[in-house]
């Protein structure tokens, strides 16, 4: 299958971040996510931009 134009930007534009969370952590952190409507991803990159901004 042939890889997407997106797909493909991605793999050249980004890197990946690996983090290892025990599973209630990481269960608690979605559900709240989930209750406020929004993201894991989105509230990681969120806290990420305003640290380096510091």
């Amino acid at each position: 299958m042939a890889e997407s134009k997106q797909a493909k930007y991605i793999r050249q534009n980004y890197k990946r971040l690996s983090l290892d969370l025990k599973p209630e952590v990481l269960e608690a952190f979605k559900k709240i996510c989930k209750e406020r409507g929004t993201k894991p991803t989105t509230e990681i990159k969120k806290f990420i931009d305003e640290y380096i901004k510091d």
